[in-house]
């Protein structure tokens, strides 16, 4: 495999786009087409679009204007957004991007059997995950949290016009907002005319249309347990391709490992046995929730729920003994890195 022609969904990709970018501003690049890229930090990680086609320079700075304003209207952090002051117990205005989101992320918990909740905010800061400050809690407050995230509610007034949790639930979309910050992404790429992209928002990727020389797009699956390695590459074109999983954001308590995957039904980093699982999908946002679900679900039910529903996504799920499984719809596009640790998961 020709690892230079590979798009790698890591952080060596803002470093070749950076450099790219210098070029073009310095040795006189024209808006006549060429290839133009933007890189920027929202949503708490490095993003990096580029994009071909007339006024592709122009679009690019609409979506970086279009992600900056979802991640404040989203930031659990921020005290200026809605989401913070849902979680202070407030009534919000539902406005447009907050009414989808609330909406999508009820249906994806009713599908996934309550696998995706945004609700779990309550048990991801109990294990120091928003504050750095890691601790293993007691098993009593897990259930108390447990039984709150279940109990929990986003309520809205008899006309739709405002939001308010019920008592003592707070919310994050952070297991859905990257999906969807990628959804309204291309949505402005399209409404410019721009049909070829690529779109890496913190390893959440996007292929929109094909490469300038109709070849579909290359994107590489990292190793869940190496930096230099990858499962396999798949080529896809307006398909989104997006990754959960355990090696990221976590920490170590009596030489175990903790992950920032909470279990909603455990309140607990979910045990399962896989260290990831890359969704494909045309729709990014269900993408999104869905690699988060299938973790959570583990390989058994994750393999059913996809055979119940293989029209709308396919996955890639990497295991901790080391094992790559596959379903059956990327036959074709997927190309392991080694065939002897992979498995087919086929449709019956």
């Amino acid at each position: 495999m020709n690892r230079k022609s590979v798009i790698t969904i890591s952080a060596s990709v803002l470093v070749l786009v950076v450099i790219g970018f210098v070029y073009m501003r310095f040795f006189g690049y024209r808006d006549n087409g060429a290839k133009e890229s933007v890189s920027f930090f929202a949503m708490d990680t490095y993003m990096t679009v580029s994009a071909n086609g007339p006024g592709a320079k122009e679009t690019l700075s609409l979506v970086k204007e279009e992600i900056d304003t979802l991640d404040r209207l989203l930031n659990t952090e921020n005290p200026e957004s809605p989401v913070y002051a849902l979680n202070q117990g407030k009534t919000v205005s539902a406005d447009s991007v907050l009414t989808n989101l609330v909406t999508v992320s009820s249906e994806y918990s009713s599908l996934t059997d309550g696998a995706f909740n945004v609700l779990v905010y309550p048990l991801v800061t109990e294990w120091g995950f928003i504050s750095k400050d890691y601790k293993v809690p007691e098993s009593e407050r897990l259930k108390e949290l447990c039984d709150l995230v279940a109990s929990s509610k986003i309520e809205t007034d008899g006309a739709g016009q405002t939001l308010k949790l019920s008592e003592g639930a707070k919310i994050d979309f952070g297991a859905v907002a990257k999906g969807y910050a990628t959804e309204r992404a291309v949505a402005v790429l399209k409404q410019s005319g721009i049909n070829s992209a690529l779109l890496n928002l913190g390893g959440n990727v996007y292929a929109l249309g094909t490469k300038q020389n109709g070849d579909p797009w290359k994107v590489a699956i990292k190793h869940p347990g190496s930096e230099s390695k990858y499962l396999g590459t798949l080529k896809v074109s307006d398909t989104a391709v997006i990754t959960s999983g355990s090696y990221e954001r976590y920490f170590e308590r009596g030489g175990k490992r903790y992950h920032h995957i909470i279990d909603p039904a455990t309140g607990r980093p979910a045990d399962t046995g896989l260290l990831s699982v890359t969704v494909v999908s045309k729709d990014p946002t269900l993408a999104d929730a869905l690699s988060t679900a299938l973790f959570v679900m583990g390989l058994q039910k994750a393999t059913g729920f996809w055979r119940a529903h293989s029209d709308l996504f396919d996955f890639v799920a990497c295991d901790e003994g080391g094992y790559t499984y596959v379903s059956e719809g990327l036959k074709s596009s997927f190309t392991p890195e080694d065939k002897l640790t992979t498995y087919t998961v086929t449709y019956k």
